[in-house]
């Protein structure tokens, strides 16, 4: 509750001082234009169905890295994008990092997406990222699976709003 009313506090000062009460917009759109790189190709993958839901899932937890609390930097972004390139290739054996990281269990969520049709609840994180989020919900809608996608209202760091999304769907 303290960070809501933080939160409320901060976008009430830059209101006040007609700032734009989105400070990582600039960050935003070099994310974006980065990431959106990628895209197409990821996509293409999916709809050919030569990407394994296994690497699907190596690819989105990647691209969890890009996140403004951290010091993310547009060269970090490209290392995602090329080591993406370099899996879709199958030039770079991700399954090695699976096998040997016990924190990566996709099972239950691919057994979820083989069986009955679902209801699946996605929230949106980052910006950059989505894109790779994007990939997943077609996946899961081509499976015939139904998804709610929520984002946030109102900006906080590089997450996805409302608006941004609106943005990036046309």
């Amino acid at each position: 509750e303290i960070s809501a009313y933080l939160n409320e506090c901060v976008y009430y000062a830059l209101q006040q001082k007609n700032h734009s009460i989105d400070l990582y917009q600039k960050d935003k759109q070099v994310q974006n234009s980065l990431c959106i790189q990628i895209y197409s190709e990821l996509r293409e993958n999916i709809l050919q169905e030569t990407i394994s839901f296994e690497m699907l899932m190596y690819l989105i937890t990647k691209a969890n890295i890009i996140d403004s609390s951290s010091s993310i930097t547009s060269e970090q972004i490209k290392l995602l994008i090329n080591d993406t390139g370099e899996i879709l290739d199958e030039n770079y054996d991700y399954k090695d990092i699976i096998n040997t990281c016990h924190l990566f269990e996709d099972k239950g969520l691919y057994y979820d997406i083989c069986g009955t049709q679902k209801v699946f609840l996605y929230e949106a994180d980052n910006h950059g990222e989505i894109f790779f989020d994007l990939i997943l919900i077609e996946y899961l809608i081509n499976k015939g699976h139904k998804v709610i996608l929520s984002v946030k209202n109102r900006p906080i760091l590089n997450d996805v709003t409302f608006n941004d999304m609106t943005i990036l769907l046309q």
